[in-house]
């Protein structure tokens, strides 16, 4: 009798641990992945709209990369089974069991500097990236007007590329082009490819329909159907000038809504008109990108972040923005080229 009963209360002992170690493995991670996803994701984010407020007031940017991610999970279990036999041999039994869980979580962090900051920041973007990021449904519109400064002697706001000057930008032209090559893209009345011995021209073939009008002569070209378009100086060639993605960041830093009281402390250059009224630069990045501020923390924000004693913030219910930074974190890896780096990694090494 008092050896069945020894037996039903280890083998209960047995089962707690077993139960307790079992189910460590897979949900360690389902739970922790996806809050690793969520963080990295979130932060990614933080760290590229900072860098746009920086940069429109003049600040200078920076990105640090999380190399490596590695977490360990230990859990350790203890038990215990006692036994007290009284003179009229009942059984008194003590049954023990406690349990500790533990993370930890190694992070790797790396500045973006040297090599791999030439290659994502300062190189121009291909003109093939473009392509590729058009077969994969981006606006036509939106990659123009975020990628390309300069077609012939048009401008897409070629000087917001760099800090904000103090003169205005040309751009009406550009977004006009913009705009129709959109146009015949949702009529499917435009084909992009490139050709040439090193696949570098970039050709644009349009049916004879009005947008395709629109575009030509705002971009001063002759109305024909098909134009050959290419960062080299080429005959029969139209030449395009491409943004590096740190011209891509100026830019759309004048999408920052500057508060007052930093414009009347003049710690952010001030463009104004021949008439010496101020030029609001969100003009030039309307349509694409728009980036609030508020001294309060904004209530539905998809990104924000605190600066010099103000929120910055992309309204979640701004749709059309939250895609071009989307948009722009897509630029952000398809820079990184042939540059060999670790991506982030989560092992969950599980004891139990």
């Amino acid at each position: 009798m008092i050896k069945n009963s020894i037996s039903a209360v280890v083998f209960l002992a047995t089962t707690l641990i077993v139960s307790a170690c079992s189910p460590i493995g897979p949900n360690g991670m389902r739970y922790n992945r996806q809050d690793y996803n969520l963080a990295l994701q979130q932060t990614n984010d933080e760290q590229l709209l900072l860098n746009l407020v920086r940069l429109r007031y003049r600040d200078t940017p920076q990105f640090i990369e999380v190399s490596s991610i590695s977490s360990t999970f230990n859990l350790t279990l203890n038990s215990s089974v006692a036994a007290t036999i009284k003179q009229n041999f009942s059984e008194v039994y003590n049954l023990g069991f406690s349990h500790s869980y533990a993370e930890k979580p190694t992070i790797s962090y790396s500045p973006l500097s040297g090599e791999q900051f030439i290659q994502r920041m300062l190189s121009p973007i291909t003109l093939d990236k473009i392509l590729l990021l058009n077969r994969s449904g981006w606006s036509s519109e939106r990659l123009f007007r975020v990628a390309i400064q300069r077609i012939n002697q048009v401008k897409n706001a070629l000087s917001a590329s760099g800090p904000t000057p103090n003169y205005l930008p040309e751009y009406q032209r550009f977004v006009a082009a913009s705009k129709a090559l959109r146009a015949l893209q949702k009529a499917g009345a435009v084909n992009l490819h490139l050709t040439g011995p090193s696949q570098q021209n970039f050709v644009v073939n349009m049916q004879d329909i009005p947008a395709r009008q629109t575009f030509n002569s705002n971009l001063g070209l002759p109305d024909k159907t098909t134009h050959t378009f290419s960062t080299a100086p080429q005959t029969n060639a139209v030449h395009i000038e491409t943004r590096s993605f740190l011209g891509v960041l100026y830019y759309l830093s004048h999408a920052v809504d500057i508060p007052q009281a930093h414009q009347d402390l003049g710690i952010v250059t001030i463009t104004k008109d021949h008439k010496g009224e101020v030029f609001d630069w969100r003009q030039v990045t309307q349509g694409v990108l728009n980036i609030k501020s508020s001294l309060e923390p904004p209530e539905h924000a998809s990104t924000a972040i605190q600066y010099r004693g103000y929120w910055f913030y992309i309204d979640d219910a701004d749709l059309n923005a939250k895609s071009t930074f989307s948009l722009l974190m897509q630029l952000y890896s398809l820079q990184a080229g042939n540059i060999k780096s670790s991506a982030p990694v989560l092992t969950l090494p599980v004891g139990g």
